[in-house]
């Protein structure tokens, strides 16, 4: 049952993150990295929204 337990969320893991636990590394695993939900790429997603969002109130 633990090992089933363990194979469960090893699988979850591997699906969240995109590759197989044998090709990840903790050594380079930096979740405060500059890779985040902002930068560049997001302002221009910001722009978007808030210039499709004219007109609309909010409740």
């Amino acid at each position: 049952m633990d090992k089933r337990i363990l194979d469960f969320h090893i699988a979850n893991l591997e699906y969240f993150i995109g590759s197989s636990i044998d090709e990840v590394s903790l050594k380079y695993w930096n979740q405060k990295a500059n890779y985040g939900l902002e930068g560049p790429n997001m302002y221009g997603m910001k722009l978007r929204d808030k210039k499709s969002s004219k007109g609309w109130t909010k409740h």
